[in-house]
């Protein structure tokens, strides 16, 4: 739909205004083109909101169509701070890719798997 569509660039963007306005605790886990919010967020990085959608009470654990979850989009990503965000918030770090992998063997930074 043309709102969905509209909602999944705003996550993308980062658009803090949209995302305010249309995203609540009744429709935080919600999916959009196939994920949810903290998945668009925790794919580009989004720091400030990421923190948003789970103190709204964002799935830190929920499977996208691709079965991913906002940690592995984080990692693959390499966004840190989002990472380090996910996993206080209780994000299952022993979660394996869709291929199998451990995560920690899903990036290269040594930053990432100082991390994980």
């Amino acid at each position: 739909s043309k709102q969905e569509e509209e909602l999944r660039w705003a996550l993308q963007g980062g658009d803090k205004d949209t995302i305010l306005e249309k995203i609540t605790s009744d429709n935080v886990n919600d999916q959009v083109g196939g994920r949810s919010p903290l998945h668009h967020l925790s794919d580009y990085g989004h720091i400030e909101l990421v923190k948003y959608v789970i103190h709204l009470g964002a799935d830190v654990n929920a499977l996208d169509r691709h079965s991913l979850t906002p940690l592995m989009c984080a990692v693959f990503e390499n966004h840190p701070e989002v990472v380090k965000i996910l996993i206080s918030s209780g994000a299952d770090v022993t979660v394996k890719s869709p291929d199998g992998n451990p995560i920690v063997d899903c990036t290269e930074s040594a930053e990432m798997k100082e991390i994980l």
